[in-house]
């Protein structure tokens, strides 16, 4: 399911790059950008890292193993999907 993820980001900013010949490079740079933070907020949702203690705790005893594992597996995908947007926008900012 990871390489899967991976291979849809990629497809997102293939197409987002083909849009961006035809309008303008701000769209692609915004989208990329949009995607990479939106991914790491999500991960941080599913992970429950914006959680208190209390919220970690309480969500942790009620919870079953099986469910705490599709949650951090959707984390996973997640990240994974975001992970080319995330790449393209560090190298933008950082490199260029």
């Amino acid at each position: 399911m990871l390489k899967k993820a991976f291979l849809f980001g990629l497809i997102f900013l293939v197409i987002m790059g083909i849009i961006a010949l035809f309008t303008t490079w701000d769209i692609f740079i915004a989208a990329a950008g949009i995607v990479a933070i939106g991914s790491i907020i999500g991960t941080g949702i599913f992970y429950g890292v914006l959680l208190s203690g209390d919220g970690v705790r309480g969500s942790y005893n009620t919870e079953t193993k099986r469910d705490r594992d599709k949650r951090t597996g959707y984390g996973n995908m997640i990240i994974v999907f975001g992970l080319p947007s995330l790449v393209f926008t560090a190298v933008y900012v950082f490199v260029l």
